[in-house]
């Protein structure tokens, strides 16, 4: 028996502690700590990675801050649309169980 086990989110975590334009998301106490468990366990998922730098120029090369912040549309709330390509399910695990 083939098992395929899939982590998808079609939803913003990250609002709710840090999107104060739009009146209807909630920043109650549990959906910040929603918020926050799922970071952690992004970061904690992340940081299973093999993938290091060969050097310490490579890792200073791929640092966020090499590139300019450019903001746009900062007070104007996206639409609740979406018109991107089809989202495909990347499998976590596959195997036999």
């Amino acid at each position: 028996m083939l098992i395929c086990l899939c982590a998808l989110a079609q939803w913003h975590p990250e609002k709710p502690p840090f999107e104060f334009s739009d009146l209807t998301i909630p920043h109650t106490h549990d959906a910040i700590s929603v918020s926050q468990h799922l970071s952690n366990v992004f970061v904690d998922y992340a940081r299973q990675s093999a993938h290091l730098p060969v050097s310490k120029e490579e890792e200073l090369a791929m640092l966020v801050y090499n590139y300019r912040a450019i903001f746009t549309a900062r007070d104007i709330v996206m639409e609740p649309s979406y018109d991107g390509p089809d989202i495909t399910c990347a499998p976590l695990f596959s195997g036999v169980l």
